[in-house]
C-alpha cells in the first residue's frame, strides 16, 4: 500500500494554484465525503467542494495554519460551507433514505441479503444523525466518521477543545436514547 503524500503547513503559502492542486488531490474526496455526510443525499456535494477549494485558494497567500493540518483547515471550511447552505435554505430537509451514508462499502457485501441489510443500517444511521442538532451533529461526524480527535475538530470548528468534548458527550446520549427508542418501536409492530 502506497503512502498518501502529506502536505506540510509550510508548502502551503507558495504558489498557491500548485498547492491548491496538491491539496485537492490529498482532501478532494475526504472533503466531498464530509459533506456528503453533513448534507445527506440530495446535497449539491461537488459544487460545494469546489467551492471548499476556492475559499482555500483565496485564503492561502495568507495562511497561518500555526501547526494545524491542511485537513483539519479544509474540513473547517466544509463545516462553514455547509451550515451556510442549510441556514440559507431555512430548515435542514427530512431524510427520504434514498441515498447512502457511505460512498463506499466497509465490507464486502456478496449476497442481496448482506447488501439490504447494509442499506437499512445507513439509512438508520442517517435518520438517527438528522435527528441531531447541527453543532452536535457535526462534532460526532468528525469525530467518529471521520476519526479527527477533539483538538482538531476545535481547530476547525474555532471553538475550546472543552465545548468539542461536550457536544460529543451529548450527540453519543442522544444517538444511544433514540436508537434504543426506534428500535422499541420496531419491536411493537
Amino acid at each position: 500500500m502506497m503512502a498518501r503524500e502529506q502536505v506540510s503547513p509550510r508548502e502551503l503559502t507558495q504558489e498557491p494554484r500548485l498547492e491548491l492542486a496538491r491539496l485537492y488531490r490529498e482532501y478532494g474526496a475526504f472533503i466531498n465525503l464530509l459533506l456528503r455526510r453533513l448534507l445527506g443525499p440530495g446535497g449539491d456535494t461537488e459544487d460545494l467542494t469546489q467551492e471548499v477549494f476556492m475559499v482555500a485558494l483565496r485564503k492561502l497567500p495568507s495562511l497561518q495554519l500555526e501547526g494545524s493540518a491542511p485537513r483539519v483547515w479544509l474540513a473547517g471550511i466544509a463545516v462553514r460551507l455547509a451550515a451556510n447552505l442549510r441556514r440559507s435554505h431555512g430548515f435542514w430537509r427530512i431524510l427520504t433514505g434514498q441515498g447512502l451514508l457511505l460512498e463506499t462499502p466497509l465490507v464486502d457485501w456478496n449476497t442481496p441479503e448482506h447488501s439490504a441489510q447494509k442499506s437499512e443500517a445507513t439509512r438508520q444511521l442517517q435518520a438517527l444523525l438528522d435527528t441531531l442538532p447541527e453543532k452536535k451533529r457535526t462534532v460526532f461526524i468528525l469525530f467518529e466518521l471521520y476519526e479527527m480527535n477533539c483538538t482538531e475538530i476545535a481547530s476547525a470548528l474555532g471553538c475550546p477543545a472543552k465545548t468539542i468534548h461536550s457536544r460529543l458527550l451529548s450527540a453519543r446520549k442522544a444517538l444511544v436514547r433514540r436508537h434504543k427508542a426506534a428500535q422499541a418501536r420496531r419491536s411493537i409492530r
